[in-house]
């Protein structure tokens, strides 16, 4: 009898109920983590890395259904609620942004409490995300209803143990320096690859991000348990005014753009106060910050790291230290939501001060906190009898959401006709309230001037933002965005008052025309050293705003722990290199308002 000829079906591995419930469960774990990855992928976001690695390391999670195949179903609710919860993470803000988390996102998500990020939420929710939760939940639900508890045949068991072994011990011993002596050393190059690598993998990515995050957090306890002001390096800081009383003032800003500002040339009168008093301001009109983003702006501006030496944040002096040093009394004040006795990082600064005045204890951003409450507690340590005395004023500025930044009677901007891109009924609204915020910050700020200077002291006070914002100036969108930057997130007002007699003293005239000048608040300390008349061998006159030896150099903005990331800013953002602006830098609207445009 002829034997029948083989079809290519029966030539097909045979999917028995153990193999395709091995697979059922490597998809389920695998699923949170490809296809977020191969949305990045499909996007032109990232390579295929991220993809392949989530397809590697999501085989760690079959080790318990293999080894116990009783716990399977718990292990799957388990992990896979955790996975689900973490995943949404990742594509909320993939939706919102466009981008993949960063660094800098974790440090916000965990300085963040539970009713910011719910605001965060509120401000961001979009009807179509509930349809596009229920469709990617799905599919994970039909695997779970589908996926039986059995035990996998011994070769599964050892095929799949063995390729997880090999995922995990392959980049130690390919990357281990042999060369280190010690384990530790050893093993160090191989375990950053491992974390490099499973970072692509849900949860693995917020795990690694918190561990970072933590990392941080230990260097500023470090910090804050040895600066005393006192050690050797402070010991070599010297004063070089001998002016007997001195006073002088750092105001902070936050969120606020210049490009809103009516001192700046916007054609809404957004700065009244601050106009009025223009003759008696040094007003800068190109500085930009680095980072839009708090933290990492202002740990650049106040220390002395910067986008090239990132790794100077804890282990050389910063503005309060060395203030402090040459027998400064240091006041921190501050109507910002991170100092309510918080363990986050701008606290922990706050705590090198002699005394700190923390004025924000909300636990919603929504309450109707102003800034009006630093004047009473700014006044106060204005007549403190310290023969010299620094005070930092840290606003809560116009921080989102701008409405609950201004009382009532300064929401005078309203509608749409005279804004310069078409807006819908809801952009306009947050449109016109971030022009009423800075209209507040503006009578708050000139308030702050005004006190400073009634007390006719000797010294300087200065203000800038943190970062600027982006409210729907020209596209759909309102917030900051690192990966796909604009003007707005980094154009930031700076300002310098200084005292009468202090600039008798020291002599201002040729001030007008540094008003100009390319400037990044990384290099802020190094102003303030010549302000303050501080000298040390790490202050350089070359990167102070107002010195004769100011040097120009190209202004990096990105991510410094990602160096590959960092650009100038005028070739990202300057005239002519993108169109992501309606001004080129410098570049009034003038006294009307422009013409209406689309939003694209």
């Amino acid at each position: 009898m002829g034997a029948y000829p083989m079809t290519a079906a029966a030539r097909l591995p045979r999917w028995t109920p153990h193999r395709r419930n091995i697979l059922l469960t490597y998809l389920f774990f695998a699923y949170f983590s490809i296809v977020f990855q191969g949305i990045l992928y499909a996007g032109g976001i990232t390579g295929i890395v991220g993809l392949k690695y989530s397809l590697i390391y999501s085989l760690l999670w079959l080790l318990v259904p293999l080894w116990l195949p009783s716990l399977t179903r718990a292990w799957m609710w388990g992990v896979g609620l955790i996975l689900w919860a973490c995943s949404l993470v990742k594509l909320g803000y993939l939706s919102i942004y466009g981008q993949e988390l960063s660094q800098s996102v974790f440090f916000t998500i965990f300085e963040t409490n539970l009713m910011e990020g719910t605001e965060f939420f509120e401000m961001y929710f979009r009807w179509w995300m509930i349809p596009l939760l229920i469709l990617y939940t799905l599919p994970p639900l039909w695997i779970l209803k589908h996926v039986k508890p059995m035990p996998p045949s011994r070769r599964a068991k050892r095929w799949i143990t063995a390729l997880v072994a090999v995922s995990f011990m392959e980049p130690i011993l390919v990357h281990a320096n042999l060369h280190n002596e010690g384990a530790a050393g050893i093993l160090d190059p191989g375990a950053r690859k491992i974390v490099s690598r499973i970072s692509a993998v849900t949860p693995w990515q917020l795990v690694v991000g918190y561990s970072q995050y933590r990392t941080q957090l230990h260097n500023v306890e470090k910090l804050l348990a040895s600066v005393g002001g006192r050690d050797e390096v402070l010991a070599r800081v010297s004063l070089a005014d001998r002016e007997r009383r001195q006073t002088y003032v750092l105001v902070i800003g936050e969120s606020t753009d210049r490009q809103r500002m009516g001192l700046y040339g916007y054609y809404r009168d957004t700065t009244p106060e601050l106009s009025r008093m223009r003759d008696e301001l040094f007003v800068f009109d190109d500085v930009i910050t680095p980072r839009p983003f708090t933290i990492e702006a202002l740990w650049q501006a106040l220390t002395l790291a910067d986008q090239q030496r990132i790794d100077w944040l804890y282990d050389k002096p910063n503005i309060i230290t060395l203030m402090k040093s040459v027998g400064f009394r240091v006041t921190w004040i501050t109507n910002q939501q991170t100092a309510t006795e918080r363990n986050t990082l701008l606290t922990a600064l706050s705590k090198l001060a002699d005394e700190q005045v923390y004025l924000n204890n909300q636990r919603r951003q929504s309450a109707r906190q102003l800034d009006s409450v630093v004047l009473d507690p700014f006044r106060k340590a204005l007549d403190a009898p310290a023969e010299k005395k620094f005070i930092i004023v840290h606003l809560l500025g116009t921080h989102s959401k701008y409405q609950y930044r201004y009382p009532e009677d300064y929401a005078r901007f309203d509608g749409s006709d005279d804004t310069p891109v078409k807006l819908t009924a809801y952009q306009a609204g947050i449109y016109n309230s971030y022009d009423n915020a800075i209209l507040y910050h503006d009578h708050v700020l000139a308030s702050i001037i005004d006190a400073y200077k009634a007390t006719d002291p000797y010294g300087v006070l200065m203000y800038f933002s943190d970062h600027g914002e982006e409210v729907y100036d020209f596209r759909d969108f309102q917030g900051r965005n690192e990966a796909d930057p604009s003007t707005y997130m980094y154009t930031v007002p700076f300002i310098i008052a200084p005292s009468r007699r202090w600039a008798e003293a020291r002599g201002v005239g040729d001030w007008d025309a540094y008003e100009g000048r390319p400037y990044s608040t990384e290099s802020v300390i190094h102003t303030w050293c010549d302000l303050a008349a501080l000298r040390f061998e790490m202050c350089d006159a070359g990167k102070s705003l107002v010195s004769p030896q100011f040097t120009y150099g190209p202004r990096l903005i990105g991510d410094p722990y990602k160096p590959s990331s960092l650009r100038d800013y005028n070739e990202v953002l300057g005239p002519g290199a993108s169109g992501r602006k309606l001004l080129s830098q410098g570049e009034p609207r003038g006294s009307g308002p422009p013409p209406a445009s689309t939003l694209n």
